[in-house]
């Protein structure tokens, strides 16, 4: 293991994780002293973060001679896997229908207000933060996918073997979400263990990240509904 592979250890079993965590803390504390524009700038230092720390880890990746393609990033799609493709795509056409039926639905938003009430500071109250929140989400589709299931995916299949290291990098992306408490990072382990046996069948990290831009986009969106839900549609901010 070089010291590259050492860097993508460490980033995403410690610096991730730590780092959302006190980001999170800031944004409650930003919200609390009624700082104007608390979210927005928020999700403007997260595209941020995780761009710059994809760019970094690729650009030592390239420096090392390793190409595009142990990273899922070359599409080489057989016969078999287009039914992965096809797959993918439905399942985010089957979540985009689910968050409709949600949006429709009182009970529904009351249950997810009352078992997400801390992560709902996170959704986006005004249209210029739903715009600025569809950037994030499209920024974790593409950055999470290539660190998560391509980057540390491709440090770990050569030392573990493929299924176990497909376990430990749905452990750690579990664990990069600490800030949603046990039971998110439980559940986000298993959307990254889901979003691993896509891209091993589909053959590349392409349709993973619209699943997983579309998740997020609709769980904010979702998480929005349910918060104007509580106030009464009315728009205002903490």
């Amino acid at each position: 293991m070089g010291v590259l592979d050492l860097a993508v250890l460490l980033v995403l079993v410690v610096a991730v994780p730590l780092s959302g965590v006190l980001e999170f803390r800031l944004l409650n504390r930003w919200i609390r002293a009624g700082r104007t524009q608390a979210r927005l700038r928020f999700y403007a230092w997260v595209i941020g973060f995780e761009w710059a720390l994809t760019l970094g880890l690729l650009v030592g990746w390239f420096n090392q001679n390793r190409g595009l393609e142990p990273l899922g990033l070359v599409p080489a799609v057989s016969e078999f896997q287009w039914l992965a493709v096809v797959a993918g795509l439905g399942l985010t056409y089957l979540v985009i229908m689910q968050m409709n039926a949600v949006l429709e639905d009182d009970e529904a938003l009351d249950k997810v207000q009352s078992e997400l009430d801390k992560l709902s500071r996170l959704a986006p109250r005004t249209d210029t933060e739903q715009q600025m929140f569809l950037w994030l989400s499209v920024t974790a589709g593409i950055c999470e996918e290539i660190l998560y299931r391509g980057l540390l995916m491709s440090v770990l299949t050569p030392l573990l073997g493929w299924f176990p290291a497909l376990l430990t990098v749905a452990v750690i992306f579990g664990l990069g979400h600490a800030y949603q408490g046990w039971e998110g990072m439980g559940k986000t382990a298993l959307v990254g263990l889901a979003l691993g046996l896509l891209a091993w069948f589909s053959g590349s990290l392409y349709v993973g990240m619209i699943l997983h831009a579309v998740l997020d986009l609709t769980s904010g969106r979702i998480l929005q509904a349910a918060w104007l839900h509580r106030v009464g549609g009315i728009y205002l901010d903490e």
